[in-house]
C-alpha cells in the first residue's frame, strides 16, 4: 500500500488518507478479503485506487472469530520529510 501512495505522491503531495470497506472472510485458520471498495479518498486517481484495492485484496489475515466481518478502515500516509536528503 505504501508503494501505491509513493507512486501517487508526485501528483498528490502531502499527507493523504484512503478509507476502505471490505469483508474479511474466514477460511480455516486464515482470512481473505472480498467485496473491497474505496469509500473515501483524498486521492481521486483511478490508478491509485485500483493499486490500493489490488494490494488489499491480496492480503491475508487471521480468520475472524465469527467467520465473517465487515470492516471500514482509514489508511493514512505521511510522506517522509527526510526522503531524498
Amino acid at each position: 500500500m505504501k508503494e501505491c501512495f509513493e507512486k501517487a505522491a508526485p501528483r498528490y503531495p502531502g499527507p493523504q488518507k484512503v478509507t476502505v470497506a471490505f469483508t474479511l472472510q474466514g477460511q480455516g485458520l486464515s482470512g481473505f478479503i472480498e467485496d473491497e471498495e474505496v469509500v473515501d479518498s483524498t486521492i481521486p486517481d483511478p490508478w491509485f485506487q485500483a493499486c490500493f484495492l489490488e494490494v488489499l485484496h491480496s492480503a491475508t489475515f487471521s480468520a475472524p472469530k465469527d467467520g465473517t466481518v465487515r470492516i471500514t478502515y482509514p489508511f493514512v500516509y505521511q510522506p517522509n520529510r527526510d526522503a531524498g536528503t
